[in-house]
């Protein structure tokens, strides 16, 4: 079979455009896959480290195993449709060898493997440890050099010399701070619709967490658009500032800066309005916890948008 080489990113030959320019929708489903399992499995664990100290739950635990089994299979569907688009051999994307080949001889496929191992690594972890905070960490651990390994499959190991290591820098940091928050997001998502959370302790628990998250909010948003900023001079360059909204990508990125921009009025919203209205209630608390509710539902869904435009343009070349 034809060699798969050695290049990354938008520069090589992959699957994630066929001949006519349309992305591969298998791809771009379990690059999802892969970006919403991670960062459930770094996010989530780490949330609970430092934000919800309630004891553990089974709709938590059962989420956690879940995304430790979606990740693998997410990597695994990922690297076939990459060994049948870098051999141009629609075959290859059933043929072990092949998937073998990229995932030895190509960065992208060095990513796709160490995914593997980290989410079947997290798996055993959940299934055969306890539930003390050294699990939570060490599934944090694990999953986050699994989201970190993103910046190694996509734009952030495309460039070269000092900038291409600032980039790939940039890229790491902006991936772990998207983990954070999206994991975070999850664990207080579960959390907020817990019948446990309507009682008294239960209120103070969540009333809790929300403060415990709003101190690293503002950090995790800060780095979101540092390296943001960062990646964006890098890869778009402001010469293609101008016609940037023209092309597929500037759509696609303006898509997600819109979706971003509803997360942080949700996330503003939570922290200056709901989690003050949920400490002072006495008595009944569906009246602070309904509105709660919407907007974590509201901030849930727009986190998965983001999650869905960036496994669909990070396939794209930037201003193309």
């Amino acid at each position: 079979m034809p060699s798969p080489g050695t290049a990354t990113g938008w520069r090589a030959p992959t699957p994630s455009r066929c001949a006519d320019g349309v992305a591969d929708p298998i791809l771009v489903a379990a690059r999802l896959v892969q970006y919403a399992a991670a960062a459930i499995l770094f996010g989530l664990p780490a949330f609970r480290l430092y934000g919800l100290s309630t004891a553990t739950r089974a709709a938590e635990r059962g989420l956690l195993a879940g995304a430790a089994t979606a990740l693998p299979l997410g990597a695994l569907l990922a690297l076939s449709r990459q060994a049948a688009g870098m051999t141009g051999d629609p075959a290859a994307a059933t043929d072990p060898s092949a998937w073998w080949d990229v995932a030895t001889a190509t960065q992208v496929g060095h990513a796709l493997g160490f995914r593997v191992a980290a989410g079947l690594a997290c798996l055993a972890i959940l299934l055969w440890a306890g539930r003390s905070g050294a699990v939570w960490r060490s599934v944090a651990v694990v999953a986050g050099a699994a989201m970190a390994s993103f910046a190694w499959s996509g734009h952030g190991a495309a460039g070269e010399g000092p900038v291409g290591a600032v980039q790939l820098v940039a890229d790491v940091v902006h991936l772990l701070a998207a983990g954070l928050w999206l994991g975070a997001l999850a664990g207080l998502s579960l959390a907020a619709a817990s019948a446990e959370f309507g009682t008294a302790p239960g209120r103070a628990a969540l009333t809790a967490a929300l403060e415990g998250f709003s101190g690293i909010g503002s950090a995790l948003v800060a780095a979101l658009l540092a390296t943001g900023l960062v990646n964006g001079w890098i890869l778009v360059t402001p010469a293609k500032l101008p016609n940037l909204l023209q092309t597929a990508y500037g759509a696609l990125l303006a898509a997600k800066l819109g979706l971003f921009a509803v997360m942080l009025a949700c996330a503003a919203l939570n922290r200056f309005r709901l989690t003050a209205a949920l400490r002072a209630t006495a008595g009944d608390s569906g009246p602070a916890l309904t509105p709660l509710r919407a907007s974590l539902f509201v901030e849930t869904v727009c986190g998965a948008g983001v999650l869905a435009l960036v496994a669909l343009f990070g396939l794209l070349a930037p201003g193309m």
